[in-house]
């Protein structure tokens, strides 16, 4: 769930390992703000997208769409 539409890097089939603390206690899990971690995931994909280099773009695309 969380590499494939929350967020996903370029590839969209790895997560990265910052993320695997969050789920050390899967009882606290509901409380965290996901939505907000997405759009700043978003956000900062969409910046790396704009350099010269840039040839894919990682984030919940969906949340772009919409």
């Amino acid at each position: 769930m969380i590499g494939g539409e929350l967020l996903p890097d370029k590839s969209n089939n790895r997560v990265h390992l910052m993320y695997l603390p969050l789920l050390r206690d899967l009882t606290r899990v509901h409380r965290y703000s996901w939505g907000s971690a997405c759009l700043a995931n978003l956000y900062r994909e969409m910046c790396r997208a704009t350099k010269p280099n840039a040839k894919a773009m990682g984030g919940c695309l969906t949340l772009l769409q919409s």
